[in-house]
């Protein structure tokens, strides 16, 4: 099986050309072994976090710009740059395994050089006087133009926030297992974690695991869910009865949660554009055990038969860049 940084490397390369993280991760995350899923993660979600800091820094220590062709040997000493800086792997460790992940690429040539970088990354450092601002906050110059504009001095919170990693967070299936309850399975499997008193069914984690090691996930027990998101169900409060409409639904987390917050709801139409997407949206209400209708189709032209009895509610949670 591939290693985390080499598969990190691939990801990080494909995304930077375009495709969708959230489509490649789940596939790419079953080609390794179980152990190296957190890290793998960690090591793509970080460096892309990092991305608008970590590019420019490692061309400092770069006598010469890498070829396109090599944009997954750029991605993986971005990958080295990030561990050094950021996780406690040992050095010696973080730097052997990167050098072999060059390997694992393919690319035997490129060893020396992701040694070199690293190497002289540990000695030196980094500078920062070279970089623009929007580079030292880690952030595309055109966001960083926009919320200077509209925040002014208060973009260093806003940068600072926008880099720090966001806790793990569940949303208990109660309609299966009591929060007291999962709280107490998590316990029994040394996971450590405190109930969201600002959420009725939240639980934060104090560090992120692989979902598999979660127990009952499979049945159905629990399923990831930011904070914010699982502020939803509660601010539209379905009611028995009523007909709600999820116009954005992929990947069906609010979808779902609604129908664990009302049971009863006389129909929960689920709708995304994209097939490939609606199948995430079946997969995550199948596993909590939970009916809904699902529908392919733009939300802006929905098909006759769905739009011919009325909507109570309608949830629009656009795709956006979350910004």
């Amino acid at each position: 099986m591939a290693s985390a940084r080499a598969t990190a490397a691939k990801v990080i390369r494909r995304v930077l050309e375009g495709e969708s993280l959230h489509r490649l991760l789940p596939s790419v995350l079953d080609g390794i072994q179980p152990s190296s899923r957190a890290l793998c993660q960690e090591l793509i979600y970080g460096s892309l976090r990092e991305w608008p800091l970590l590019a420019p820094l490692s061309r400092q220590f770069l006598k010469k710009p890498l070829r396109s062709k090599d944009a997954d040997i750029q991605a993986l000493i971005c990958i080295g740059l990030y561990e050094q800086s950021h996780l406690k792997t040992p050095a010696h460790a973080a730097l052997s395994e990167t050098v072999n992940a060059a390997k694992d690429l393919k690319k035997h040539w490129a060893t020396g050089l992701v040694n070199g970088v690293l190497r002289n990354h540990q000695r030196q450092g980094i500078s920062l006087e070279a970089l623009s601002p929007a580079q030292r906050a880690a952030l595309p110059d055109w966001l960083y133009s926009q919320l200077v504009t509209e925040y002014g001095d208060g973009i260093e919170g806003i940068a600072a926030a926008s880099r720090s990693r966001p806790p793990m967070v569940l949303r208990v299936n109660t309609l299966k297992i009591s929060r007291s309850d999962y709280l107490t399975a998590l316990t029994a499997v040394g996971i450590d974690a405190e109930i969201c008193q600002r959420l009725g069914t939240g639980i934060i984690l104090s560090r992120g695991v692989d979902v598999f090691t979660l127990p009952g996930f499979s049945e159905g027990w629990a399923s990831v869910q930011d904070r914010s998101a699982q502020l939803v169900a509660g601010l539209i409060n379905p009611q028995a009865g009523e007909r709600i409409l999820d116009a954005c639904s992929a990947p069906g987390g609010k979808a779902c949660h609604l129908l664990e917050y009302q049971p009863n709801i006389g129909e929960l139409v689920a709708c995304d554009i994209s097939e490939t997407r609606l199948t995430r949206v079946a997969e995550n209400s199948a596993r909590l055990g939970l009916s809904m209708k699902m529908v392919k189709a733009d939300a802006k032209d929905l098909p006759p038969a769905i739009i011919s009895f009325p909507f109570d509610a309608i949830l629009a949670d656009v795709p956006c860049s979350a910004t």
